[in-house]
């Protein structure tokens, strides 16, 4: 059976214990997602350096057996062939792999959020939720490169124009370096602190695009604007799940240096006695394993980091949206659970409206009365059987009656407090609300919902 996912609103908790949930429940369907865009990276790294390696040694044995006075030349052309499909293809390999990535957090994104409302996804249904998510993943590439190369050059701008101000400066009084420097020191640390703060009004740009399917601007300016008033805790639990992922990198990270020592030590060992131009090739040779071992490492970690991080900033966005939705919103009020009434006479277990979903045919008044006292079998003002002059079919009334005072099922006043109860205002499905004139009327949330109506 699926582990229960926690409900709103989400503590740092409930995030994590949310997405390793969703993480395991559809663990296939995000080492799928995951995997496209590793595998046309690999792909076409692989391309490129066989390119290189075969436009390369063409260049070079032509100009070895030739034996013409243009042997250089044909080396030198050969090569430069093979550099440039080498570059093409990084470049090809680097922009596939940021589409690639963005398309697949945001159908990760999707996946998540289907989850959430209890829904099972997979590959087709998460591409079928995202059309055209491809290309305005080429649209948000293209914006933040172009955000990114603005900021640089302005940035570069003010620090150049400080240092030739500093060095001008430096001419005529002493100490205008150390002041010029420091100024310059500042306006960097600035900058870091400008990006991070964008960086994180602008963290639920990829869930946006892909769960609402707006443009990356649309995307960029919701973003913006739910993370109003949510900073700190924004940036507080995605500094957590960074930390979480930082560790496992470090992890990672020893392991693939002791793989590559290893491997360096057979290498060593195996070329150990000879020559020193004949020790290259056996080195080369032992270390192509441990290269690939260290990838495929890589690879497997990237399997739960990226889906990680997806499913965590997702979770973020959506919990986000509900508590703007509903700013009142309690965790007691997002529990709906109806549990069995007291004995009369008896004090309740747990106060109404603080998580127990009591009916109301069992709340008590504002009045300011407990639960048994003043209302069916004891004295009131309005004794047993009879009616109050002002009581209406519907009102506050005893077991069986009408009365002023609090009796056996009676109802307080929306927004008074009685001992028994905390704020009356959610009634049952039959009693009237006197705001809206509906017969249901949703206070603390059902199913996590706080909606006045």
């Amino acid at each position: 059976m699926p582990t229960p996912l926690a409900q709103h609103p989400y503590g740092v908790g409930d995030v994590a214990s949310n997405t390793f949930a969703i993480l395991k429940r559809q663990w296939r369907l995000f080492a799928g997602l995951t995997l496209l865009p590793i595998a046309f990276l690999l792909g076409v790294l692989v391309v490129g350096i066989a390119g290189f390696v075969t436009l390369g040694g063409a260049g070079v044995l032509a100009a070895v057996f030739s034996g013409s006075s243009r042997a250089v030349d044909r080396a030198l052309a050969g090569m430069g062939a093979a550099m440039a499909v080498a570059v093409i293809a990084y470049v090809v390999a680097l922009v596939g792999y940021m589409l690639l990535s963005l398309v697949a957090q945001g159908r990760m994104s999707v996946a998540t959020v289907e989850a959430v409302e209890g829904r099972t996804s997979s590959m087709a249904s998460t591409k079928q939720a995202t059309p055209g998510l491809l290309g305005r993943s080429a649209g948000l590439v293209g914006l933040g490169i172009a955000i990114y190369v603005a900021a640089v050059l302005v940035f570069g701008l003010v620090v150049g124009l400080f240092a030739v101000v500093g060095a001008a400066l430096a001419q005529r009084a002493n100490g205008a370096e150390a002041i010029i420097g420091l100024i310059v020191m500042v306006l960097y640390l600035a900058f870091i602190v400008g990006l991070l703060f964008i960086g994180v009004k602008l963290l639920y740009t990829i869930p946006i695009m892909g769960v609402e399917g707006k443009s990356p601007i649309d995307a960029m300016k919701e973003s913006w604007s739910i993370t109003r008033g949510a900073f700190w805790r924004t940036l507080g639990y995605y500094l957590l799940a960074f930390a979480i992922l930082y560790v496992i990198q470090l992890v990672v990270m020893f392991i693939s240096y002791f793989v590559m020592f290893v491997f360096g030590g057979i290498g060593a060992l195996a070329s150990s006695g000879g020559s020193s131009s004949s020790q290259a090739v056996p080195m080369f040779v032992a270390l192509i394993p441990g290269v690939i071992v260290v990838t495929l490492l890589m690879v497997a970690v990237s399997l739960f980091t990226i889906p990680f991080l997806a499913i965590w900033i997702t979770l973020m966005y959506r919990d986000q949206q509900v508590r703007n939705a509903n700013p009142n919103l309690t965790k007691a009020a997002a529990g709906f659970q109806f549990q069995q009434a007291p004995q009369y006479g008896q004090p309740p277990a747990q106060p109404y409206g603080q998580g127990t979903g009591y009916p109301q045919s069992y709340s008590q008044s504002g009045s300011g009365q407990a639960y048994g006292q003043s209302g069916y079998g004891q004295s009131s003002s309005s004794p047993y059987g009879q009616s109050s002059p002002t009581s209406q079919y519907g009102q506050a009334s005893g077991y069986g009656q009408t009365g002023q005072a609090s009796g056996y099922g009676q109802t307080g006043q929306p927004g008074q407090t009685g001992s028994y109860g905390s704020p009356s205002g959610y009634q049952s499905g039959w009693s009237q609300n006197p705001d809206s004139g509906q017969g249901y009327r949703s206070g603390d949330g059902y199913g996590g919902q706080n909606n006045q109506r």
